[in-house]
């Protein structure tokens, strides 16, 4: 038996890939596939930051819109307090609610950030009241998801008596 011949002739150069052009050493990309994988990533990347813009942008609207809720809900206890001493204050903090929420939905993140450091700074009581209503209205309002969730098994809760 013989060995296995090559009929082929071996100085024979290989022909390039459909689509890609010949490289001048093994291993190295052509400038092709590079240029496509630089296109296919600029694309990824752009889509990603339509996405990420899309998501904030929503985001963005619901937090308005909760500011603007927590707004309403402020004036309307200012209301409820009539000539109160706190009722002038509650006013003034909802009204500067309404005023970040326009802010939160036109403006940028950092934008409001900044806004929300200089009042902290100008009127350090004023946000801490709010800073203190805030965290009273989510601890009402994580209290009541909780109830909600857990099947709203009555004021007594489960076990009790």
């Amino acid at each position: 038996m013989e060995p296995f011949k090559n009929t082929s002739d071996q100085n024979t150069a290989r022909e390039p890939l459909i689509g890609a052009e010949s490289s001048s050493s093994f291993g190295e990309p052509t400038p092709s596939f590079s240029s496509d994988a630089k296109e296919l990533a600029t694309d990824v990347v752009d889509k990603a930051k339509d996405l990420a813009s899309d998501h904030v942008s929503d985001q963005r609207e619901k937090s308005a819109g909760e500011i603007t809720k927590l707004a309403n809900a402020l004036h309307h206890t200012s209301e409820e307090l009539g000539d109160t001493i706190a009722a002038p204050y509650i006013d003034k903090a909802a009204d500067m609610l309404d005023r970040l929420s326009g802010s939160v939905r036109d403006g940028s993140m950092s934008d409001a950030v900044s806004a929300t450091k200089r009042f902290a700074r100008r009127e350090p009581l004023l946000f801490l009241g709010g800073a203190f209503i805030v965290g009273l209205f989510a601890a009402r309002f994580l209290k009541s998801s909780e109830r909600s969730e857990s099947g709203d098994q009555g004021v007594l809760g489960p076990g009790r008596s």
